[in-house]
């Protein structure tokens, strides 16, 4: 992965060293904390079996909530800059994954051909398919079905599952030979956990299989947040041209581990998560796509189809 796809003319070289030191105590402090409330959360989830519905959907709903901030930790500890130590990246990086539907491995190929080929809609995995463009928010119905999160989550699961039947060069044809028996480890790991979530659903805790609805659930918000973060923008041009800084909240950008500084992640994703302010504010006149909340994106989406409509 490379340390940086931009130059910009605002960031000197000095200031970009300094930025991208990275510590081990920001991302300790977030990642006890979210994955505390994921664990009281899931926790209260499964206890809430065979109580009255309202109260097993308000445990849903909140252990739902807590979802979209495992996947922003599993995100910074796979650039491997979550923490100093690279130990402690790839331990949470191995937690998060599993906790996401991901294998480590997995998710860091995926992710990283994703910053090489960013957009572009013959190689970026995230929106092509077979080497050929995925297409999957070109109509409002292909949109709507993208928005509920299962299109992501089948995703997910068959990059997990493929590697222990050998299925590399349809779902991961850009990862060197040499990794393929680490993907094929972590593939049979994660087909043991869940089936050893499932017998322990029928055996002694049968209130554990909530959390896969709540799992969806929690899909069906981050697609909402996910989809604005390329969607709509150029396939050409430079980084800044087609990723967007999503402006929202600061307790959205603390649970998502600044991941709404999209934009300036992509140009330079050694900088570390909590450095991130500082880039944005450094290049903020160089950004391209600064100005949408996610529900003027959605807004904005909206408007695009009926304009293709009329």
């Amino acid at each position: 992965m490379e340390a940086s796809f931009h130059d910009s003319s605002k960031l000197s070289k000095q200031a970009l060293h300094t930025l991208v030191v990275r510590r081990n105590g920001p991302g300790i402090l977030r990642f006890l904390l979210h994955y505390s409330l994921f664990g009281a959360a899931g926790i209260w989830l499964v206890s809430s079996y065979g109580q009255p519905w309202w109260h097993s959907l308000l445990a849903m709903i909140c252990f739902a909530a807590t979802t979209p901030s495992l996947f922003a930790m599993l995100h910074e500890a796979g650039h491997n800059t979550a923490f100093a130590s690279r130990n402690l990246n790839r331990i949470v990086t191995t937690i998060a994954a599993y906790s996401n539907f991901y294998i480590p491995t997995g998710f860091r190929e995926f992710h990283f051909q994703h910053h090489r080929h960013t957009h572009d809609p013959l190689r970026d995995p995230e929106i092509s398919v077979g080497g050929k463009p995925a297409n999957f928010t070109d109509t409002p119905l292909k949109y709507l079905i993208y928005l509920t999160g299962l299109p992501i989550l089948l995703g997910k699961v068959m990059l997990a599952i493929a590697p222990a039947f050998g299925l590399f060069g349809m779902f991961y044809p850009y990862v060197q030979q040499q990794k393929r028996k680490r993907l094929f480890l972590e593939s049979w790991l994660f087909l043991i956990l869940h089936a050893g979530i499932i017998i322990a659903t029928l055996t002694i805790f049968p209130g554990l299989w909530l959390i896969y609805p709540g799992y969806v659930l929690g899909m069906l918000v981050l697609s909402i947040y996910l989809v604005a973060e390329h969607t709509g923008l150029p396939h050409t041009g430079t980084i800044l041209a087609h990723t967007r800084h999503i402006r929202t909240t600061e307790l959205v950008r603390f649970f998502m581990w600044n991941m709404p500084y999209h934009a300036e992640h992509h140009a330079y994703p050694a900088v570390p998560f909590h450095q991130l302010p500082a880039l944005s504010a450094a290049i903020d006149s160089e950004l391209k796509e600064k100005d949408k909340t996610i529900p003027k994106f959605q807004e904005w989406m909206l408007r695009r189809f009926l304009d293709k409509a009329g």
